[in-house]
């Protein structure tokens, strides 16, 4: 089986599949794809057999690599203790589980072992592996949603940053473990499994889904260049070993505070309403407070309010029996605030705050705003 045939097939199967996602989109995912790959399992499996063909792998690499990825699903899953958990996507009963894993997990063989048989002969060659991983990505990511959601701008955001740049990311990273000789397909197998027969998810945004799914290889990545860098003739390295690890833990640090998992979290400011203490595209740092009913005058509150997270100065505090309101005002603005925040409704107290970092997320909010209106 030659590296041409194996391309050739990807390359007529990427085209038919567009096609057959249009038309037959649930035909297709549920029957058609995983039969496709089976029939393709059963030929290469016959394949390495007559040819006696057999694959090393580099166990050690492996463990490790599987240890980190428990890590990960540890870590994942460990948010929800300070988001609150959610019921399960996926129907959580044996018929739906094991349909589920079905449909996802023979296309998951089939492309794993595609892409181990062709990369072990072709390991030396970038234009082919870069070609593959390319193919791959166009039979994985769902072709129709993309272009449902092209003119609605938010949405299509969303999308690129919860599922398309994830995948790409994950994709590469399977190519780059391939390389190494590292057994992908009993990783990916693992890792669908935890997640299709998970029965509750951390009650998390797409924005954090998104970027565990992208963090996760990049990390993984620079693990594996730290403890199993790859023998080249006499080079200098560019960056010592350490770097690595710093890399990985202030990552890692950057991540978990974007996610909120410590006591201090970041917002940006989108207006100068509390100008000129804290102005348009700052960037505040509030800590999160268990003692919403004690709150003093003059404290910055940091509150949502009709799906808005808002920063404004206690000006008065309401008692009312078992309830507390606090009446807030802008430092620019003539008047106070015609609604009171509830205790309940509270996030934070302002800690301290940067300047101008938050004007790619006003950028972002502008854009998308456009398009609504």
């Amino acid at each position: 089986m030659k590296k041409k045939t194996i391309i050739s097939f990807l390359l007529l199967y990427v085209l038919l599949s567009f096609w057959l996602k249009e038309n037959y989109f649930v035909i297709y995912f549920s029957i058609i794809n995983p039969c496709i790959w089976f029939i393709f399992i059963l030929i290469l499996y016959f394949y390495k057999r007559k040819n006696k063909i057999v694959i090393p792998q580099r166990k050690k690499e492996f463990y490790y690599t599987l240890a980190f990825s428990i890590l990960y699903l540890l870590f994942s899953f460990s948010i929800g203790f300070f988001s609150g958990f959610t019921k399960s996507p996926y129907p959580y009963n044996f018929p739906s589980i094991l349909k589920n894993l079905i449909s996802k997990m023979i296309p998951m063989i089939g492309i794993e072992q595609l892409r181990q048989f062709f990369l072990s002969y072709n390991s030396q060659k970038k234009k082919g592996s870069i070609l593959l991983t390319f193919l791959i990505l166009l039979l994985e990511l769902d072709n129709n949603t993309i272009l449902s959601l092209w003119k609605q701008k938010k949405e299509l955001f969303e999308y690129c940053c919860s599922t398309i740049l994830p995948t790409i990311a994950c994709n590469c990273f399977y190519t780059y473990l391939t390389l190494r000789k590292i057994n992908v397909l009993f990783l990916r197998l693992f890792l669908s499994i935890f997640f299709f027969t998970l029965p509750i998810f951390p009650n998390v945004d797409w924005f954090i889904i998104g970027s565990l799914q992208i963090v996760f290889p990049i990390g993984m990545y620079f693990f594996l260049q730290l403890f199993f860098p790859k023998k080249r003739k006499k080079r200098k390295e560019k960056f010592p070993k350490f770097t690595y690890g710093i890399t990985i833990l202030l990552s890692s640090l950057f991540l978990t505070f974007m996610l909120g998992v410590f006591p201090y979290e970041p917002i940006a400011i989108l207006s100068n309403s509390m100008a000129p203490s804290i102005k348009r595209g700052d960037v505040i740092i509030f800590k999160k407070t268990k003692k919403k009913k004690n709150l003093k005058n003059n404290t910055i509150l940091i509150y949502h309010m009709n799906n808005q997270i808002i920063a404004h100065r206690i000006v008065n505090r309401i008692d009312d029996d078992d309830t507390v309101f606090y009446q807030t005002k802008g430092d620019a603005n003539k008047k106070k605030d015609s609604f009171l925040v509830p205790f309940d409704k509270v996030e934070g107290v302002y800690i301290f705050h940067l300047k101008y970092i938050g004007y790619p997320s006003i950028w972002l909010n502008n854009y998308f705003n456009k398009e609504k209106n």
